[in-house]
């Protein structure tokens, strides 16, 4: 009952056709009209049936005791990423059992990182901030090791 958002969403065909709905999805589509999956255009995720927004998990886990910079994304590529990984660059004397009970009180469950991997430092981009996409993506091949 939102006209003004649905045609933020509903887009008409060029061809005529039924109209294309904007999900959010980043795909391609083939030669042979195969869609491809490339990730979103936004930075959700599906966990365990459930869509998540990192950045809002990664603004509540960033209060977390210890924690100076943190970066989530899935651990694991597509469907076969059932948890949250974190990248974090903590101060000396981190506990990670008390920074993950912490989440757990803070966040819903399938938002808790299931693995923590600290950090000395994250990368950057070209204009200085956090390369979130290369620690997600080392996050999601089961790295993001120390560094």
């Amino acid at each position: 009952r939102r006209p003004d958002l649905t045609s933020e969403r509903v887009i008409p065909r060029p061809d005529g056709g039924p109209p294309w709905y904007r999900t959010g999805d980043l795909v391609r589509l083939d030669e042979s009209g195969t869609v491809w999956f490339h990730g979103r255009v936004d930075h959700q995720v599906k966990i365990r049936g459930v869509r998540l927004e990192l950045e809002g998990v990664e603004a509540i886990a960033a209060n977390g005791p210890g924690v100076r910079q943190i970066v989530v994304g899935p651990d694991g590529r597509g469907d076969e990423a059932t948890n949250l990984a974190a990248a974090v660059v903590a101060d000396d004397d981190f506990d990670e059992r008390a920074f993950l009970r912490w989440c757990r009180d803070q966040l819903p469950a399938v938002a808790v990182p299931a693995r923590v991997v600290r950090r000395s430092g994250l990368p950057s981009t070209a204009s200085g901030k956090v390369d979130r996409r290369s620690v997600r993506a080392e996050l999601a091949d089961g790295g993001a090791t120390t560094g």
